[in-house]
């Protein structure tokens, strides 16, 4: 399969040869979910888990954590670790009438 692509600039045409789409990207040759490893970002008695892929290879796994934890202060485990953010962002209320009875819909 080819395709033709026109440069405007200088008015030439350009032909790319188009490649089949790498197996991963087929349908089915790539899970969507990943095996996951959990690593603590924190202490013992602190602990800030987080989770890389387990697909990795080991040097990639340990690459990334020593990413993370150089810049483990860049990450909030709780809202108090995050000044300054309004609680209008992070609180969620529903806006519903005490009196009113709630009603179970039927399943569909």
């Amino acid at each position: 399969m080819c395709l033709m692509v026109n440069d405007e600039q200088e008015d030439e045409q350009y032909i790319i040869a188009a490649k089949s789409a790498p197996r991963e990207l087929e349908e089915g040759g790539q899970n969507t979910i990943d095996d996951l490893v959990e690593i603590n970002l924190g202490a013992e008695e602190n602990p800030r888990p987080t989770y890389i892929s387990a697909s990795l290879l080991p040097e990639r796994q340990e690459q990334l954590k020593t990413l993370l934890r150089e810049y483990v202060d860049c990450f909030a485990w709780n809202y108090h670790e995050m000044p300054g953010l309004d609680p209008k962002v992070s609180i969620h209320k529903l806006k519903i009438d005490p009196e009113v009875k709630p009603l179970k819909q039927a399943p569909r």
